[in-house]
């Protein structure tokens, strides 16, 4: 039996609409918590020390959006693929799929992701504020239940697909829309 901790790394970066992802790390021992960006030497060093990587936050295709306080538009971008290969991967970010798709990378990731209003408007999910936060509050404590338990990534990824849906009996159109994009890669 492997008894070894992993050492985990965690990029959550200030924001307060993100501030519900912190539910997924919240009870995890003997994390490295980043909050603000650092430089871009300093990330591929923090990620070649860790044995899983969590990318938490907003982003695009192009990565995870850093801190805009210190102008850094991307605290996870291209540059850092390689470094990232052969890590255990968690990407929560909008079109965090396809960031890991182009790179040829591995791990657990969300596409398209709505939690805020804006997001939901912007793609035609006709919703309000209390569909969001039940989303957001259910994804994130499905996937840190997941996380906390040290799943592998494909049992992380199917409790995700079990566990996060609307309660029978009820409808949630942003639930449906933010379980459609998530994948396993």
């Amino acid at each position: 039996m492997n008894t070894k901790q992993k050492k985990t790394l965690i990029f959550h970066m200030s924001d307060p609409t993100t501030d519900f992802l912190a539910a997924i790390y919240d009870e995890i021992q003997d994390i490295t918590l980043i909050r603000h960006s650092v430089d871009s030497d300093e990330v591929d060093r923090l990620i070649a020390s860790h044995d899983r990587i969590l990318m938490l936050g907003h982003g695009l295709s192009q990565g995870l959006f850093g801190d805009p306080e210190n102008s850094i538009d991307f605290i996870i971008n291209s540059s850092h693929a390689e470094a990232l290969r052969y890590k255990e991967n968690i990407f929560i970010w909008c079109y965090a799929s396809q960031f890991v798709e182009e790179h040829n990378l591995s791990g657990f990731s969300t596409s398209m992701f709505i939690s805020e209003t804006s997001e939901a408007e912007m793609n035609a999910i006709t919703s309000d504020e209390f569909d969001i936060e039940r989303s957001n509050r259910l994804f994130a404590k499905v996937v840190g239940e997941g996380v906390k338990a040290d799943l592998p990534l494909k049992a992380l990824y199917q409790r995700v697909l079990a566990c996060y849906h609307a309660p029978a009996g009820t409808e949630c159109p942003v639930i449906n829309f933010n379980h459609a994009g998530l994948r396993l890669n």
